[in-house]
């Protein structure tokens, strides 16, 4: 279940962990509206009050400036219940009471739509005010509407007192066309089996098998069916009202069937570390030369599909480049360790001396680790690519990217620098000196031409690293003798394995210290996971008939007496099921559950299916599936349980009432802003000639004026469209009131009234220029008398221009200024002698006198 606080369009949501008191939910709530970035929320403070139940206080942080927040639990805005009938009841009626107002009987398996009726017939809920969906017998999902809508409503109480049932259990027993050998069958999980039943064993001799067991005992059960089965078990005598446990077959010696066909085989086993990404160097001679340098820029808005990539080194036909490494297919979420072992591929087919020769630079995002992701990245970063100039010498460097397989967006190139001539090597022996970020040591020297271990024990004595702590790959295929030309790769492993070291390669000192060495980072290193369990199921040859049981056996717990599939069994699977369907009859095992799997491939025979374990079994160390020959399954269950009728809200409005009203000098409700000591009241007449800008307090639907006259010269009265966070404002905009005549006479930048129902007489005098694409005179409202009229002798006036505004205006009569009248407004007459007048789309049902 969640909790959501909404403000204007921002939200915060939290998710309320299993087994959490109320002072902790309310806590983790308060941390969480309190932490927020979001504007709406950070201007308002939240605190828990430790009162046993779920309260908060919210108060503003900028004094004078309301605020509105609605608080829900549950993904939408009304209250939501549950009714859910248990046990099965056969017959009989049950009622449900709100606010101590009790339905007429409902039937067990009454439809939505009755239920709804019974509901609606409650005198403190009436017609039109609850929603109830769900199948014929329930649940049924309860909304509260109409004039509920928004409101904590009460929970039902629900009464099964008069809920009856009689059912017998039944059970079917089915061998799934074995043709030899022999089975057992016991009462329950942990029952005593029967001696060994042949394959083709009768109904009759079986009832006397099952009737040998405690508590079954004879009398109890009846078995039908054909010889081998399937069998339909009924029990009877003291067990026909009984909730019995399941009979649970043994299936392990029959033959002959499906089962024999299939197998089961773990491809990855769950609950071990997969293998860490760790943090890799790169050295390499530079010579004197530039090394080319290309980047494959990612896009955060790609969301799927596959894309193609070429780099190309020098010039092939006219108008083709040559390429140097060609990548198809490459998953649109490629990470920086997949896409390096994609190139690595490349090269060493390339030849030796293209062996890991290109390689990706750590500074080309930033913060590069071997899982960062192509389509996480932030604007203009990526994987920049290094290009030696040792590998083909100066030749230019491009790379061509082919987007049409991505989905949501797409990734680009650029190139920094192409790879400039390169002479040979010019370096002899040399050291590295390596900083943990305090302190630098060097190594000793070390050959231009050692080979792996050699380097490897040089870096081993290096204080900072230790024995163990790293590997070195040597590039390319090192012709010329010296391996420092083509370069090494350095990984850290060991103790410094799966994560950033804190190390770096700084400098290096030669014999030579007119030759340069190119040090890189390519990434820093990742901790590795713990992978899930994966299995796959074959089905051997090519049978065109038959089931099997596959059986899971992680949870050793006891298990329920009422479970349909008993100890971790399936239902049966078909020779031909699909993955999909394998995944549901799968999920519907007690021992895994919905969420717990996913099935790939299939459908059998033809093609195996993979099942990984996710959800509450990702990551576990689980025990492989067994294939099971025979299938127990309960088809009826009895009723030793009396029914019962659970509702549960699921979800809730929180209600909420100030405590403290806003106040300030830009609240019309305030009444220290007024001249008079106290703000207008009915009959008034009021003029507004100065003072500061009158933004909240909005709301004087009440208020009913004789004069409304507004003279202040820059005093803004409302809210422009946009907030200050450039987010749609949520607030009332408009002063809401109704007058007999309105007056503007100002040099305001933004009037805002809405006249609501009412006819005023409105003067437009004079105003100021609007800002930010708004007009200065801003009227809304739709008076069914349709008696309003509006004079502009000069200004900037707008009827109803903004989304979702709506207006009527009897006569409009314009001397000068300017007028834009939008789409949703009724007008019937209009005399203009100057200024500037636009209607959009309007529809004009009257006069217009030019």
């Amino acid at each position: 279940m969640i909790i959501k606080a909404t403000i204007g369009s921002a939200s915060i949501t939290y998710t309320i962990p299993a087994a959490t008191t109320v002072e902790q939910v309310v806590a983790n709530f308060v941390s969480l509206w309190n932490d927020s970035t979001i504007p709406e929320f950070q201007e308002i403070e939240a605190a828990a009050v430790a009162n046993g139940t779920f309260t908060l206080t919210m108060e503003t942080s900028s004094a004078g400036k309301p605020f509105i927040v609605s608080i829900i639990i549950g993904n939408g805005t009304n209250e939501k219940q549950t009714v859910t009938i248990g046990n099965g009841p056969t017959g009989g009626t049950f009622t449900l009471a709100y606010e101590e107002e009790v339905t007429t009987g409902i039937a067990p398996d009454a439809s939505a739509a009755t239920v709804q009726a019974a509901l609606e017939a409650l005198p403190a809920i009436g017609a039109g005010n609850v929603l109830v969906t769900g199948v014929d017998g329930g649940p049924w999902t309860i909304e509260f509407i109409g004039d509920l809508a928004g409101d904590n409503a009460s929970l039902l109480e629900a009464d099964a007192s008069d809920l009856l049932t009689v059912a017998p259990e039944i059970q079917v027993i089915d061998l799934l066309g074995a043709t030899g050998g022999t089975f057992t069958a016991r009462y329950g999980i942990n029952g005593t089996p029967t001696a060994a039943l042949a394959y083709n064993i009768s109904a009759a001799d079986l009832q006397t098998a099952l009737e040998g067991l405690t508590p079954v005992g004879a009398g109890n059960v009846t078995v039908s069916g054909v010889n081998g089965g399937p069998f339909t078990l009924t029990f009877s005598g003291t067990l026909t009202n009984t909730n019995t446990q399941p009979i649970v077959i043994d299936g392990d010696s029959l033959t002959g069937g499906l089962a024999d066909s299939v197998s089961v085989a773990e491809t990855q086993e769950g609950g071990v570390a997969a293998a860490a990404n760790n943090e890799t160097w790169t050295i390499w001679d530079n010579t004197d030369a530039t090394d080319g340098r290309v980047t494959l820029v990612g896009d955060s808005s790609v969301t799927g599909g596959t894309f193609t990539v070429t780099i190309n080194l020098g010039e092939g036909a006219p108008g083709f480049p040559t390429e140097l490494i060609t990548l198809s297919s490459v998953p649109y979420d490629v990470t920086a360790a997949e896409f390096q072992a994609l190139m690595d591929t490349q090269l060493a087919a390339k030849g030796a001396a293209y062996t890991k020769r290109v390689f990706i630079d750590f500074n080309s995002a930033g913060d590069l680790n071997a899982d960062s992701k192509l389509s996480e990245m932030s604007a203009g970063t990526g994987f920049r690519i290094n290009v030696p100039a040792s590998l083909e010498g100066a030749k230019p460097l491009s790379l061509t990217i082919y987007n049409a397989g991505l989905t949501g967006g797409s990734y680009s190139s650029s190139v920094s620098n192409n790879p400039s001539a390169w002479s040979g090597s010019g370096i002899n022996d040399f050291k590295l000196a390596i900083t943990d970020g305090s302190t630098e040591i060097e190594t000793g020297f070390i050959s231009q031409n050692a080979n792996a271990a050699s380097l490897v024990s040089a870096l081993e004595a290096h204080t900072h690293i230790g024995v163990g702590n790293v590997s070195v790959e040597v590039l390319g295929d090192s012709s010329d003798g010296s391996h420092i030309n083509e370069g090494y790769r350095i990984t850290f492993i060991g103790e410094l394995a799966g994560g950033s070291t804190g190390l770096e390669i700084i400098s290096h000192l030669g014999i030579n210290p007119d030759r340069d060495i190119n040090i890189v980072k390519n990434w820093s290193g990742v901790p590795g996971t713990v992978q899930s369990e994966i299995q796959t199921v074959s089905v051997a040859g090519s049978p065109a008939s038959g089931d099997f049981v596959l059986r899971f056996n992680y949870n050793t717990a006891p298990l329920e007496n009422n479970l349909t599939h008993p100890s971790g069994f399936s239902a049966p699977i078909s020779y031909d099921q699909t993955a999909f369907e394998l995944q549901g009859i799968l999920e519907a095992v007690d021992t895994i559950g919905a969420g717990n799997v996913t099935c790939a491939g299939g459908p059998f025979p033809d093609s195996d299916i993979t099942v990984t374990f996710k959800g509450d079994l990702a990551e576990a160390a689980v025990s492989l599936m067994t294939v099971e020959a025979a299938d127990a399954e309960t088809t009826s269950q009895g009723g030793s349980e009396l029914p019962t009728v659970d509702v549960v809200t699921v979800q809730s409005t929180i209600q909420h009432e100030t405590t403290v009203p806003n106040s300030g000098p830009h609240d019309w409700n305030t009444d220290a802003n007024w001249d008079t000591e106290e703000k207008p009241v009915n009959t008034d007449d009021v003029l507004i000639p100065d003072g500061d800008n009158i933004l909240y307090g909005l709301d004087q639907s009440d208020l009913i004026l004789g004069l409304l006259h507004f003279t202040a010269p820059d005093t803004q009265m409302g809210l422009p469209r946009r907030n200050a966070n450039d987010d749609i404002e949520y607030l009332q905009r408009f002063l809401k009131v109704t007058a007999a005549e309105i007056i503007i006479e100002s040099g305001s930048q933004l009037i805002n009234i809405d006249v609501m129902d009412s006819s005023p007489a409105i003067e437009v005098l004079n105003s100021g220029t609007g800002q930010d694409g708004e007009h200065a005179v801003q009227i809304i409202g739709q008076n069914t008398a349709n008696t309003l009229s509006l004079l502009v002798l000069n200004g900037d006036v707008g009827v109803a221009t903004g989304p979702k505004e709506a207006a009527y205006v009897k006569t409009i009569t314009q001397r000068g200024g300017q007028v834009w009248i939008g789409q949703d407004v009724g007008l019937e007459d209009i005399e203009r002698t100057g200024g500037l007048f636009r209607a959009d789309r309007t529809t004009i049902d009257g006069l217009i006198t030019l």
